[in-house]
């Protein structure tokens, strides 16, 4: 089967129903199963292939930027592309009321260059909130909301033809009954700029009209609470088929609302409230992206985690949720740019409240195709190293005024795993039946059956090509030959010096015999060393295995005899087991001062009556077992 999905570059950029760009491949692949793609574009320029873009299906990568340009509690961030290609990030700060300016080049990555541009003689409100940046008739404007209670305002910054001149403010005032103004978007629809902010202290929503250009106030238009709106902080529109809708986060009621505009922004909406998703904890912010053919969103709870929204069945229908946690060092996150694809990556930028840094998020391409672009108009065979779900891209004409982007999305199925087992051996006459797994559709052996298992009663290589469901296929194969092994002592040990223990070589051989001269079953010692069994089993099959056996041997080195009840006596405990070892301490002359018979008799560092003085005296240990003698030395501490 084959799906028509249309890639959506930087925000909501559709190929138009008029387009000239289209290919075919198979939306479900195996790993490693060879991928045709086949263009059927126009012809073009320039032709620009990547086989793994990046997936928003995926989870993002996060890094925190810490703070850019004098950062202050900042609360929204504005992020554009000038016409130079040159990335800009408008963050405002709610501490202080100042807004900061970052510059970060062609290249998202980039490290930004920030600069405070103050708060242009308390025009813009404490508690400053929303930002946007729009270019208009060949010049930037700026637009900023917020303000408690009686500061509520709108307020334009004039940029001129460059965002790295020093703007101008305006403050337009409270237009459209603002009540401490939240989130801000502004939107051109047929030639009209429009705005929407959402007033977090009446749960309602205040709309704006630019009848005459960016440049000139707009008038307001409070519409009221639509869609059961409460303490709303983040709005985001998004256009699907010819159709506006506008999400709103309430902070209160940890639920989003949907507006329905229907095909113009100036219709009165209509509400639905999301009020049962998981995952929403008091959200303050989201940013919406379609990609690929598919909608995506993302969110920020107050006090924490980002969440991804999934919009599998289109944005009239709940979304699926999937949290990220505090992602990039997320410190109570406050504002979320708009999300951008840039190339082959997607990225956004986090404002971070509570210790004045930027998260940056985004999605890097992969690695798992074989081939990773081309700029040939039929690109070469590739395959997926690996199972998932990745995006195809296709930019005709990269660059100029007839650009074109089409992006499709593959899923590739895991390949099938079966397993034959090790390769194994037996005795003549034998058989093993081997058990490929049960689960699949069809199966192939070397010998031509295509039963679900094969019974091997001669040597050599024995192979089965399986498939599954998805009609992706796995092979395995085993070699098996004579007199397998079945006589195993166990791992080479250590155990407590003196411990008795027992070998067993297991039942069912016709006989055995070990290096030590029995020729039982198992054995018993109390003594370490390399033990060897030899056995012939019921069918005459010859067989060895050895073990050692290693003794471990704690003596302290230390004892404290100051009568505290704890150390007070040299205590060997391994002593136990030899009651006939013969333990002498000496001092650093050669005098005996101690000595004992097995564990009796404790030495308690006195000699003759007296307490011996602090110092390291020698040990001397003869388990009379044959071993050699032990010694060392042990300090007295007092």
């Amino acid at each position: 089967m084959f799906r028509t999905l249309a890639t959506f570059c930087l925000m909501f950029i559709t190929v138009s129903v008029n387009s000239q760009i289209d290919f075919t491949v198979e939306d479900t692949l195996c790993v490693n199963d060879s991928v045709t793609v086949t263009n059927s574009s126009r012809n073009a320029s320039s032709y620009y292939w990547h086989f793994c873009s990046a997936n928003l299906s995926d989870r993002p990568d996060g890094q925190n930027i810490g703070n850019i340009g004098s950062l202050n509690g900042p609360a929204f961030t504005a992020l554009v592309k000038d016409q130079n290609d040159d990335y800009y990030a408008f963050t405002t700060n709610h501490t202080d009321g100042t807004v900061t300016r970052m510059f970060i080049g062609k290249n998202l990555l980039n490290t930004p260059v920030g600069i405070n541009l103050g708060n242009f003689g308390g025009k813009v409100p404490l508690h400053t909130e929303g930002i946007q940046v729009k270019f208009s008739n060949g010049n930037w404007y700026g637009f900023i909301v917020g303000g408690l209670a009686g500061e509520s305002k709108l307020v334009r910054l004039d940029f001129g033809n460059s965002l790295a001149n020093p703007p101008t403010a305006v403050d337009l005032g409270n237009i459209g009954n603002l009540a401490y103004p939240i989130d801000l978007y502004l939107f051109e629809e047929a030639g009209q700029w429009i705005g929407f902010t959402v007033n977090y202290n009446s749960n309602s929503i205040t709309r704006f009209n630019f009848v005459n250009g960016l440049h000139n106030p707009p008038t307001g238009t409070n519409m009221g609470n639509i869609g059961n709106l409460s303490q709303p902080c983040g709005i985001m529109p998004v256009n699907s088929q010819g159709a506006w809708h506008f999400f709103v986060t309430n902070f209160n009621t940890h639920s989003l609302t949907r507006l329905d505009f229907g095909t113009s922004l100036n219709n009165p909406p209509s509400g639905t409230n999301f009020n049962s998703l998981l995952g929403l904890d008091y959200p303050f912010d989201l940013s919406l992206i379609r990609d690929c053919g598919r909608y995506y969103g993302f969110l920020v709870n107050r006090y924490g985690s980002a969440v991804r929204l999934d919009f599998p069945s289109g944005v009239e229908n709940d979304p699926v949720v999937t949290t990220f946690g505090t992602i990039g060092s997320l410190s109570s996150p406050h504002g979320i740019s708009d999300v951008y694809r840039e190339g082959d990556t997607i990225y956004m930028y986090i404002a971070n409240s509570a210790n004045s840094t930027i998260s940056r998020l985004y999605y890097p391409t992969c690695n798992a195709p074989t081939l990773f672009t081309s700029t040939l108009r039929q690109p070469p065979k590739f395959a997926y190293r690996w199972e998932g779900n990745f995006n195809i891209q296709l930019v005709l004409d990269k660059g100029l005024a007839t650009e074109e982007a089409l992006c499709k999305n593959v899923i590739v199925f895991p390949e099938p795993h079966t397993a034959l087992g090790s390769d194994t051996s037996f005795c003549e006459g034998q058989s093993i039946t081997l058990h490929p797994g049960s689960e699949f559709k069809s199966y192939k052996w070397n010998n031509g059956s295509g039963d679900s298992i094969y019974i091997a009663d001669t040597t050599g290589i024995v192979w089965v090509e399986v498939k599954d469901g998805y009609g992706c296929i796995a092979q395995d194969t085993i070699d098996i030959s004579l007199y397998p092994k079945t006589l195993s002592l166990g791992n080479d040990t250590i155990l407590p010096r003196g411990e008795q223990y027992t070998l067993d070589a297991g039942s069912g051989y016709q006989s055995y015999q070990w290096s030590t001269g029995e020729n039982n079953q198992s054995v018993t010692y109390n003594q370490e060393g390399k033990f060897i069994v030899s056995v012939v089993d019921i069918h005459n099959c010859p067989q060895t295995d050895d073990k050692i056996v290693r003794y471990q041997t704690y003596i302290p080195n230390f004892f404290t005899p100051n009568g505290d009840g704890f150390n007070d006596l040299w205590e060997v405990e391994f002593l136990d087991n030899y009651p006939n070892a013969d333990v002498k301490i000496y001092d650093r002359f050669g005098k005996l001062m101690h000595n004992q018979k097995g564990n009796s008799d404790k030495w308690d560092g006195i000699y003759n009556g007296k307490k011996l003085p602090k110092d390291s005296y020698w040990y001397f240990i003869d388990l009379k077992d044959g071993s050699d003698i032990l010694k060392g030395f042990v300090t007295i501490k007092w």
